[in-house]
């Protein structure tokens, strides 16, 4: 196949992931990718930012903002911390690096003290990434990364936590400072120049994005979609949910068209750690173009006709990680987790049957291993919800305390009216969403599961 083109489109976890290990297997993959870019929605207004949160445990108000003086004040062995009034701020809770300028990031690394190597930046916390990686350090990695970049330089400690503690566009930028084979950051008008689209946004987004880029588009373009979830109805418009394949389908001309799913998290990415996914499309050009410029010596890429059934599968992961949270602060054991997982599987694989799915893709990496790994993901969002859920707190409550957006809610509500409508018996959906959206007691409801009538797997 011809060296592709490829541009992420969006701007969250997944897309910076995604961006870096693109750019990292142009350089070291010669012939596989022609250009890598980034195309960033434009965001609508929101509301106030919130005001700043009250100390925790004692600390002082401006605890944790380093100037650019007390920042240089860390090379020395035994210098203090001295702590000022802030100038680099955070633009959020789940944003690091304290939004850096390009300037103020230039000012710093211009001159780094002689303690400050590449290898002693860490990422100690699951809330905090690496502050202050060095132009040099940084450029060394793009244009000469080693088989497995060392986890020192390239880390990020949580699902919250941003690649190098740095805003997509600031990272594109210092990127494109690189060379020409950098990651671009591109107009829509641009969108047209690419072989291959990944789409990273959250599902409730995807509607309006395609509809937004869809003049720019060409019709034997190819695009893959990373989507934790199904794209949510609308009662107005008497929209129903659908899947993302088919939005795309009803909203774009594109019909090359594919899905990824299965056991690895955006950190795997960025700490080059062994990993798999699998790639559902019914084209096989799809899957070779996915194999081609993702496929790394730490990344095995599969493949599957399977389309609907990768979606499904994918969607269903941020139910299981809601459900497993419940399990945690309710203090149940591995055996729950096992049960959990086994037979959330068999509920999603009768969904997904109903929407044309294959049964065995459920039992893979897009269903079994990616309901494992949802299963462990203590820190995420839908697992933290879970937990609140679990000790009674109620959901507008729980949302938040999250602070973020929870995919899974949206999931339970759209999996909970799909099996309805076509007859299915899910148990352990139903207990969700009567958790999510009735008044029952967390204990009434893990009892009345626990005496569910059917005896058959």
């Amino acid at each position: 196949m011809k060296e592709l083109s490829v541009v992420v489109l969006g701007d969250g976890r997944w897309a910076r992931a995604l961006t870096v290990l693109l750019t990292n297997n142009q350089n070291r993959q010669r012939g596989h990718i022609k250009r890598v870019m980034q195309y960033t929605p434009p965001r609508a207004a929101g509301p106030a930012a919130p005001p700043p949160r009250a100390p925790d445990r004692g600390e002082p108000d401006n605890a944790g903002v380093l100037t650019a003086d007390s920042f240089s004040g860390l090379g020395g062995l035994n210098a203090p911390l001295s702590i000022k009034r802030p100038q680099l701020k955070a633009d959020s809770e789940d944003a690091t690096m304290m939004a850096m300028t390009m300037d103020s990031l230039a000012g710093l690394t211009g001159a780094p003290p002689a303690k400050l190597a590449p290898a002693a930046v860490h990422a100690e916390s699951e809330d905090e990434t690496l502050m202050g990686l060095p132009s040099a350090a940084l450029a060394g990695l793009a244009t000469s990364p080693p088989d497995r970049p060392p986890q020192a330089a390239a880390r990020a400690g949580s699902e919250d936590a941003t690649m190098m503690g740095m805003t997509a566009a600031s990272l594109s930028s210092a990127m494109g400072a690189l060379g020409p084979e950098a990651t671009t950051t591109i107009e829509l008008k641009e969108l047209g120049s690419a072989d291959l689209l990944l789409l990273t946004v959250p599902a409730a987004g995807v509607r309006a994005l395609l509809r937004k880029i869809k003049s720019a588009l060409r019709p034997h373009q190819i695009i893959i979609h990373c989507v934790d979830g199904i794209c949510p109805g609308d009662p107005r418009t008497e929209q129903p949910s659908m899947l993302i394949s088919d939005v795309i389908r009803q909203e774009t001309q594109l019909t090359r068209i594919g899905a990824l799913a299965g056991p690895v998290l955006p950190e795997d990415l960025e700490e080059w750690n062994p990993a798999a996914v699998i790639c559902g499309s019914p084209s096989e050009t799809v899957v070779a173009a996915a194999r081609q410029v993702l496929g790394c010596p730490t990344l095995r890429i599969y493949g599957t006709s399977d389309l609907v059934g990768v979606e499904v599968a994918r969607a269903m992961s941020s139910v299981i990680a809601l459900a497993s949270g419940v399990c945690d602060v309710m203090e149940f054991g591995a055996a729950t987790r096992a049960t959990l997982v086994s037979r959330s599987a068999a509920e999603s694989a009768r969904l997904g049957m109903a929407l044309g799915a294959h049964e065995r893709t459920f039992l893979g990496l897009a269903g079994f291993g990616g309901f494992m790994l949802a299963s462990e993901r203590r820190g995420s969002s839908d697992f933290e919800l879970g937990r609140l859920l679990g000790a009674s707190i109620p959901l507008a409550e729980a949302q938040k305390r999250i602070g973020r957006h929870c995919d899974s809610v949206d999931m339970v509500r759209d999996a909970h009216g799909l099996a309805e409508s076509h007859g299915l018996r899910t148990p352990i959906l139903t207990t969700i969403h009567n958790l999510l959206f009735s008044k029952q007691e967390v204990p009434k409801l893990v009892k009345g599961l626990l005496e569910d009538p059917t005896w058959l797997e």
